[in-house]
């Protein structure tokens, strides 16, 4: 994006993400703490031959494992049929799995993976993460057994550790999926009280009776 390159999709897997969905499907993906990333560009085919030139060359200068440029529609199809299936694969690691999209900066983005992983080897959990790097924008899966009571608890410590480090990055707990109940509980760590109660009153105003998706995001009185 510095360099005035903007593509249409900048998708992201780490590590764990890739090994699941690579053994899963037997894909020819690199093995190894390799993290994917899936840049798509579109328009006129002299631009898109130029940018996916400087595109390499800026992969190549930060160190990548492999570049790996589709020159058709089917290999293209090959190369996101990882992303595709990606949530599919993953409960091979664990039947059950808390899913937050959250947020960060994109100059934070290798550090919060970094200190996800750190996250997940602490609580003994594996949390696979992948999404959309040109945003920020990054879906985190805590991978646990709700059976195993021990598991559950420590999932829930995750949980907050990971929400934590996300405020702490400037970023948000919640990106595309909105709120809900599920984000309900941990809504303050990021905004304050003074402002859930403003827009308690503004939710009043405008449904007094409390039937428009009641209880979600806040309980209005």
């Amino acid at each position: 994006i510095k360099e005035k390159i903007v593509p249409t999709t900048i998708e992201f897997m780490d590590s764990l993400s890739v090994e699941c969905v690579r053994d899963q499907l037997n894909l020819d993906l690199p093995k190894g703490d390799v993290t994917l990333l899936l840049i798509e560009l579109d328009g006129d085919q002299v631009l898109i031959d130029r940018d996916a030139r400087k595109i390499e060359a800026l992969c190549q200068k930060m160190g990548t494992v492999e570049f790996r440029l589709a020159r058709d529609k089917g290999e293209a199809e090959d190369l996101w049929k990882a992303r595709r299936n990606l949530s599919p694969s993953l409960p091979q690691l664990r039947p059950h799995k808390i899913n937050q999209d959250v947020v960060v900066p994109r100059s934070c983005l290798a550090d919060f993976v970094t200190r996800l992983s750190d996250i997940g080897r602490k609580h003994d959990l594996p949390i696979p993460s992948f999404g959309h790097a040109g945003d920020g924008n990054i879906h985190v899966n805590i991978m646990f057994n709700r059976d195993d009571k021990d598991e559950a608890a420590k999932a829930d410590k995750a949980l907050k550790e990971i929400l934590k480090l996300v405020i702490d990055l400037n970023g948000t707990i919640s990106g595309e999926h909105g709120v809900g109940i599920s984000k309900k509980p941990y809504i303050g760590m990021e905004i304050p009280q003074i402002g859930l109660e403003l827009m308690s009153r503004i939710k009043s105003a405008f449904d007094p009776n409390g039937i428009l998706n009641p209880g979600k995001i806040f309980d209005v009185n």
